[in-house]
């Protein structure tokens, strides 16, 4: 059914009667956001004057006042018209548009109602109330006449549009299967190839998120085709275009990399038959792995290309990328062993040639980065540094080749330059040769440079370093003396030019030419006038003249090369030790020469002119050395104590010791020697080595009659180092000294306890003949000092009590002398005897002799002598006996002065008996004599 507008509204729309009107869908809209609604076109006559928000204003109104649907719809429409057409809500809010929408659904419900509609105009209103609806803020019935415009009225023209809104709606609701299907129909049904190229964009991106990779990557290479020129590819492409092409890659890069990679990139290729931009989404694949840190994977990718594509416009572009991967990731040996592999493939003139600019740039900075980085390594000492030198050096020299031919590269990098640092890197390698021949490039055949003068002046140097480590000596040296000419001649103004000529001196000197080589040197010194090549000069002639034996002449050149370098001159302690060396070879000739009072002169003067040299610290130690020889005892003990003192950690003062004990003991001080044995006693000495040491020093200090010092040695090896050197009679021997020792000490208390000591040592000890005889003297000289302290003890009234402690006396008396006896030495023996009998004896006189009692009378006086008699008489039966046993001894063939005094004594207690046989017997010892 046809309805027709009332005049109302013609009116207020102010359409004059006799215009024509007619209802369009406009052209060129591609979603329903983009699709302006239905409007009443009108021809070309202008509108009334009158403001458009009050136009907008009065359509509000007529549309609040209408009831007819239709009318309601078409105001409606002219409102979203006039919006559209003048760019502004024309005074209308978002929420009173929406509000206005909202009260126009039930009136497309009316209209869509109604079964009377033209074709064409039920397909168009059910997309006015979609776009109505999406406007109220009712999506999904938006969607829902979509559909139905898509299901009833397949074969309109809306629906590619229809499709794509519902596509785009499933999308932005995560329905990404349901957006699919709707993109498909966008696509299949559109007519224009841009919608169509868009709904393939959105298709795509609806497969892949909806897990269809394989449909997805087929879609998006699709997508891809679309925009692929045969001559420009891509680059043809900008703006939104650009973007989706981009994106499109990136998607495919993303499927590749859910999946095998690089394998799946090339079967979603295959799929397509193949692709001209191939290398393109290898490349991308290759970045999308680098962007997201997946280094070893962005690797892989490029290599995967290039092993299938050697050949290929991009495989540079591929191998480069590797590098950039392994340098962003911050693996800079792998991006090295990448660069190296880099040049190796790209490296040579002809595939140099065939780079592109960009390429052949990035080849030679790979070139000197490695080179150096080469060099840096040899320097560097780690690893191999002939390898590294070598590698730096074939680097260097590729990129000066490489600079020449194609003028690539900074200009300010010469290729001589380059090639001066390979020949540099060369040399190091060992390649002497090899450097040879890149010096000489470096300074004579490519383009002057300024460092040409140092290649030139290296070849020199390395002539001469081939010519004192080679064989043909002759030809090299005649090698040399021409590059030195050479240099000499092309580059005059060169600084370098003195020590060349100090070169061919030192060469002369090296090969034995010593007089020529001293007439270059004085040539250099006299031509140069101070500095240090005057200096290079004095110190070949120094050399010289020291090969030569020219002592006073070689200490003139030291002393003018010391002269001519500064006080901190590394070499000048080298200079100072040559100096040394000149003067003290002077002392060693007049040595030889047996001028001894010069040779001590100039020992000494090395000390003044290089003290703080080896040598001078030699000569002073051979200064005291020949003192010594000389006998200037106090002179040689003063200059070795002076040099001990000056150089305390010198191995040579290890010596000085053993010499200051044998001057002080020729000078007649051996207490001194001693002093000084112990103050230094050698470090390497211990055990028996040790105490031998020590118990010389004694033996020293008792020639100097530091008996206490001796004494303190002979107590410290007794208690400390008897278990490391001597037996039993070596340490009784000890004992006996520190006896004597004692004795001449007079100190009465030492006496007695070595006495003491030794004896009690000998009981417990194996015995020998010596120590015996000593422990038999000790055991005399105790039994003598008990006999003195029994001798002092008095018998004093009451007797009872003063005669036990005279028998306790004589009891310890009675047992030294025992055993002394017991070891039977004559001289002992007899005298033991003797003693032991006198104690009988004194002991008999004092019981004789003691305090009688007082008030006895005359009776009792007679008794206590008888008492007293008897009290003695045994004692001297006793003395008598033992007198007796020495007599007996004579029988023996003993005969000591004890003998004699044992008979003189029993003469005297019977001289009937034993005063002639006394005599008769000391005068037949003495016929017998």
């Amino acid at each position: 059914m046809k309805r027709r507008l009332p005049p109302l509204i013609l009116i207020l729309v102010m359409v004059p009667l006799t215009a024509v009107a007619s209802v369009k869908l406009q052209e060129g809209a591609e979603t329903l956001g983009d699709l302006r609604p239905l409007v009443i076109r009108i021809d070309d006559r202008p509108l009334p004057d009158i403001a458009l928000e009050d136009a907008v204003q009065r359509y509000v109104a007529v549309f609040e006042s209408m009831s007819d649907p239709e009318t309601r719809i078409a105001v409606l429409n002219r409102i979203q018209n006039l919006q559209f057409r003048f760019g502004d809500n024309l005074g209308l809010s978002e929420a009173e548009s929406q509000r206005l929408h909202r009260k126009a659904l039930p009136d497309f419900e009316t209209l869509l109602a109604e079964n009377d509609m033209a074709p064409g105009e039920r397909d168009r209103l059910l997309y006015e109330a979609a776009r109505a609806s999406d406007i109220a803020g009712e999506p999904s019935s938006s969607i829902n006449y979509l559909e139905t415009l898509m299901a009833d009225h397949p074969d309109s023209g809306l629906v590619p549009e229809a499709a794509f809104r519902v596509g785009e709606y499933r999308f932005s609701g995560g329905q990404h299967h349901a957006a699919v299907d709707a993109f498909h129909k966008a696509v299949d049904t559109a007519e224009d190839a841009g919608f169509r190229e868009r709904a393939t964009y959105m298709l795509g991106w609806s497969q892949f998120l909806d897990e269809r990779r394989e449909a997805a990557s087929d879609t998006f290479i699709g997508f891809l085709d679309t925009h692929h020129n045969e001559d420009s590819g891509f680059d043809h492409l900008t703006g939104k275009a650009r973007e989706q092409v981009d994106d499109s890659m990136r998607v495919l890069s993303l499927i590749a990399a859910y999946g095998e990679g690089p394998p799946s990139m090339a079967r979603m290729i295959q799929r397509q038959g193949g692709r001209p931009y191939e290398a393109q989404l290898f490349h991308r694949l290759m970045r999308f792995y680098r962007d997201n840190s997946r280094y070893q994977d962005s690797v892989d990718t490029a290599r995967y290309f290039l092993e299938r594509n050697p050949g290929h416009t991009a495989a540079p572009l591929m191998a480069d990328e590797i590098v950039r991967s392994w340098t962003v990731g911050g693996y800079p040996g792998k991006a090295r062993e990448a660069k190296a592999t880099f040049i190796e493939d790209y490296g040579d003139a002809r595939e140099m040639a065939a780079l592109d600019g960009q390429r052949r740039n990035r080849l030679m900075g790979f070139l000197k980065e490695l080179g150096v980085w080469h060099y840096r390594q040899g320097q560097s000492g780690t690893g191999s540094a002939r390898e590294a030198f070598g590698q730096a050096s074939r680097y260097l020299e590729q990129w000066a080749d490489h600079q020449q031919r194609f003028s690539v590269g900074n200009r300010f990098e010469t290729p001589g330059l380059m090639l001066l640092l390979a020949g540099d890197a060369s040399q190091q390698a060992g390649e002497s040769a090899r450097a040879i021949e890149l010096y000489q490039r470096a300074a004579y055949e490519a383009p002057p440079f300024p460092a040409a003068r140092e290649a030139g002046y290296a070849l020199v140097q390395l002539r001469h370093d081939r010519w004192r480590g080679q064989g043909d000596r002759e030809s090299l040296l005649n090698q040399l003396v021409a590059d030195a000419d050479r240099f000499v001649a092309t580059f005059p103004e060169s600084p370098r030019i003195p020590s060349v000529r100090h070169e061919l001196a030192n060469i002369l000197y090296d090969n034995d030419r010593l007089e020529n080589a001293e007439r270059v040197a004085r040539a250099l010194v006299e031509a140069d006038g101070g500095g240090k090549h005057e200096r290079a000069g004095w110190i070949v002639i120094g050399h010289v003249a020291l090969e030569r034996g020219a002592y006073p002449r070689a200490e003139k050149a030291w002393n003018e090369t010391l002269a001519l370098t500064a006080a901190d001159d590394d070499r000048r302690p080298d200079f100072k030790r040559r100096l040394a060396v000149s003067v003290y070879r002077q002392g060693e000739a007049a040595r030889e020469a047996g001028e001894m009072e010069e040779a001590l002169r100039h020992y000494d003067r090395v000390s003044r002119v290089a003290p703080e040299t080896e040598t001078a610290i030699r000569a002073s130690f051979d200064y005291g050395g020949l003192l010594l020889e000389l006998e200037r005892w106090d002179e040689a003990i003063m200059a070795l104590s002076t040099f001990r003192d000056e150089y305390p950690e010198h191995r040579l003062s290890g010596r000085i010791s053993e010499r200051l004990v044998f001057a002080h003991l020729e000078s007649g001080d051996p207490g001194q020697a001693a002093d000084e044995m112990l103050a230094h006693e050698p470090a390497e000495l211990s055990g028996s080595e040790l105490w031998e040491y020590r118990l010389e020093a004694a033996g020293h200090y008792r020639d100097a009659d530091r008996l206490f010092d001796a004494a303190s040695l002979y107590e410290s090896f007794l208690a400390e180092g008897s278990r490391a050197l001597g037996d039993h009679e070596f340490h009784q021997e000890r004992r006996h000294d520190l006896i004597r020792i004692s004795a001449e000490l007079d100190r009465s208390g030492a006496l007695a306890d070595w006495h003491s000591r030794l004896l009690e040592a000998e009981r417990n000890g194996p015995g020998t003949d010596r120590s015996e005889y000593l422990a038999s003297q000790s055991a005399l000289w105790l039994g003598r000092r008990a006999a003195d302290e029994f001798e002092a003890i008095g018998l004093k009234a009451p007797l009872k009590e003063s005669l036990p402690r005279k028998r306790d006396a004589m009891e310890v008396a009675v047992n030294y002398f025992q055993e002394a006896e017991k070891y039977g030495f004559a001289e002992t023996a007899t005298e033991s005897t003797y003693r032991l009998a006198e104690l009988y004896r004194q002991l008999a006189e004092d019981v004789m002799d003691s305090d009688r009692p007082q008030g006895l009378t005359d009776l009792q006086a007679d008794q206590y002598e008888m008492l007293l008699e008897e009290q003695a008489y045994p004692f001297e039966e006793k003395a008598i006996e033992l007198h007796q046993r020495n007599q007996e001894r004579i029988a023996e063939g003993h005969w000591t002065p004890w003998v004699s005094q044992s008979l003189s004594t029993l003469a005297e207690m019977f001289p009937a008996r034993y005063q002639r046989k006394s005599l008769w017997m000391e005068a037949r010892n003495e016929s017998g004599r």
